[in-house]
């Protein structure tokens, strides 16, 4: 076959044109990666406002001092900060439908009232009545950030505390590209002081491409971890114990992944506890714990709603599900690479 000589030219044009075109586009991905790890910041703080003033993009926060969210918000806001304004986040439409709260807000951090104390106040209340609610009655959502990082000390974890018991120790919303590491998170309540009906270690919403490693997860409340529209989610190397509902509840949430994790003394009405959401636990293992559940479902219960449609799919390997106590049936269909004790499920009741 003859080419000309001046189309030969014009094809070896196109394709050196065509190679720069797509080194351009390496060097310029290759740029960005490194331009964002040159602006990646490193704080250090030891108190809870310190935190919060560093809250941000592209950043590493290291805590170096436990923090008590509670005593420390009494010390650095004041009542006639909050102010009543509309949700920019995403609620659970079943347990929480709500739009209206009372709020610090902040570009990426909200300081927020209890809803079930909010839902109480008549039309035109006064911010002075609010007094006897503050601190034990407010929360934090960290929100809306990109590349962040939050990292305990390694010797001994860095405790995160709060004694609300009606919220969840910290509350997320809108991240994406978050790494929580180090933390040892928990309520501290008097003995005779119960968790409401809503009081998880962490909760999510919204929030995409999420890692937490090596951190204890204290219930101390009711669930461990406790998502809505989670995308891309793992837990590795952390542990769950002391909750009374479930380890962990997705809502409408994709992609998530437990390896090698333990979930321990707990007792609660399931473990999972899952809605339209993907879940595969790995390498980790389930012991000593007892559950309950009136539909049968100890292990993991699918929670659909009327209108929605469900999907769930949930799946272990390489598990070790030992010495437990499931007082319901088990509905899951193990492979063979977990160590099961099938007599830990028992469906007769009294």
């Amino acid at each position: 076959m003859n080419i000309s000589l001046g189309l030969m030219f014009s094809l070896i044009i196109i394709l050196v044109k065509g190679e720069l075109m797509n080194i351009t586009a390496i060097e310029e991905v290759n740029k960005k990666e490194k331009t964002r790890a040159k602006t990646n910041e490193e704080y250090h703080v030891k108190t809870l406002k310190e935190f919060l003033d560093v809250i941000g993009d592209n950043r590493t926060i290291y805590l170096e001092e436990d923090i008590n969210i509670s005593r420390e918000l009494e010390k650095i806001v004041a009542i006639n900060e909050f102010k009543e304004g509309d949700y920019d986040s995403q609620f659970d439409e079943y347990l929480y439908p709500r739009e209206k709260g009372l709020f610090i807000k902040s570009r990426f951090y909200q300081i927020e009232l209890n809803d079930n104390i909010f839902g109480t106040l008549e039309a035109n209340f006064l911010l002075s009545e609010l007094e006897e609610y503050m601190p034990k009655g407010f929360f934090i959502t960290v929100k809306n950030t990109k590349n962040l990082k939050i990292i305990g000390k390694e010797d001994g974890l860095t405790k995160i505390i709060i004694e609300n018991d009606d919220s969840a120790v910290l509350n997320f919303y809108n991240n994406s590209n978050l790494i929580l590491k180090n933390i040892k998170a928990f309520h501290d309540l008097p003995v005779e002081v119960e968790c409401g009906i809503h009081a998880p270690v962490l909760q999510f919403r919204g929030d995409f491409n999420v890692k937490i490693d090596n951190c204890d997860l204290n219930g101390s409340g009711t669930q461990g971890i406790y998502a809505t529209d989670l995308k891309h989610f793992k837990l590795e190397n952390s542990v769950i114990h002391n909750c009374s509902s479930s380890a962990m509840t997705l809502i409408n949430s994709d992609f998530c992944f437990v390896e090698k994790c333990e979930i321990v003394d707990n007792d609660f009405s399931v473990i999972f506890s899952t809605r339209n959401s993907f879940l595969v636990v790995e390498g980790t293992k389930i012991e000593h714990n007892s559950a309950y559940n009136i539909k049968d479902e100890a292990f993991v219960s699918y929670n659909p709603h009327a209108w929605s449609k469900l999907i769930n799919k949930v799946s272990f390997v390489n598990c070790i599900i030992v010495n437990n106590v499931f007082d319901g049936d088990n509905e899951i269909e193990f492979n063979k690479s977990n160590t099961i004790d099938y007599s830990q499920f028992n469906s007769d009741k009294d």
